[in-house]
């Protein structure tokens, strides 16, 4: 979703679909990462933060927004990504971030 105009794009499915890409266990449609990668690139000229949820194992392997994630942290920006407490480590050594915050979330002090 992109966040400013609530334009949905389908994103990933577990069950097959054609021309999308398979990275176990699910398909991700290349159109919708190359419009993500857009998005991302566009606001992070425009606003002062990008919020992306959420990076993960796909990411660390260099998939979905792992390319785009590392030209947002070349250039400084100031982002705002939900992670997994299980790849919080790996993704801040992966992708060399610096200067950052981690506000843990759990049972009982999340937001929803």
């Amino acid at each position: 979703v992109d966040l400013q105009t609530l334009e949905r794009f389908d994103f990933a499915s577990r069950e097959k679909q054609k021309d999308w890409e398979y990275i176990r266990p699910f398909y991700f449609n290349p159109l919708s990462i190359k419009k993500g990668e857009e998005i991302l690139r566009t606001h992070s000229k425009t606003s002062d933060w990008l919020f992306i949820d959420e990076i993960g194992r796909f990411e660390i392997k260099d998939k979905i927004w792992g390319p785009v994630l590392k030209e947002l942290i070349k250039e400084e920006i100031d982002l705002v990504i939900s992670v997994r407490d299980i790849f919080v480590e790996d993704v801040v050594e992966h992708f060399g971030i610096r200067n950052h915050l981690l506000l843990k979330v759990n049972e009982s002090n999340h937001f929803g």
